[in-house]
């Protein structure tokens, strides 16, 4: 892991990032932002949909009933958006969801590294996003 920061959005939310290094030396960012509603949520859900070049996934987000609790998609965007942990120079691959008001990111070059992060939070939690349990 090369940095961890927190911050607030433009409605005081604090948010999470973690800046991570695969054992292969690609970036991998996560954040998590718990909004204080479901709209708010879904608000930033869609900003990153509109973004897209390409929504290669989308599907509801389940808990473990089974039961929809919010969506999850997977994106590809466009080289250099104008957003925070985007290669300058190249597409990449963002994976959205939401759980009830928490708004969550996965975004890295490659999508097998976004879609190995998803699963080791997934595995090593029952609950949306278990950040420490990626430092072992």
């Amino acid at each position: 892991m090369l940095r961890i920061s927190d911050g607030k959005s433009d409605d005081g939310t604090w948010w999470k990032i973690f800046d991570i290094v695969t054992s292969d030396g690609h970036p991998i960012y996560s954040q998590v932002c718990p909004f204080s509603t479901v709209n708010r949520s879904r608000t930033e859900f869609e900003s990153y949909v509109k973004m897209a070049e390409t929504e290669l996934n989308r599907s509801k987000e389940l808990d473990e009933k089974g039961e929809p609790v919010g969506e999850r998609s997977l994106l590809l965007l466009p080289k250099n958006p104008k957003i925070p942990s985007a290669p300058d120079n190249q597409s990449h691959y963002v994976l959205v969801w939401t759980r009830g008001p928490v708004f969550c990111k996965i975004s890295g070059e490659r999508k097998e590294d976004v879609m190995a992060l998803e699963k080791r939070i997934r595995r090593n939690s029952n609950r949306a996003i278990a950040w420490p349990d990626l430092i072992e």
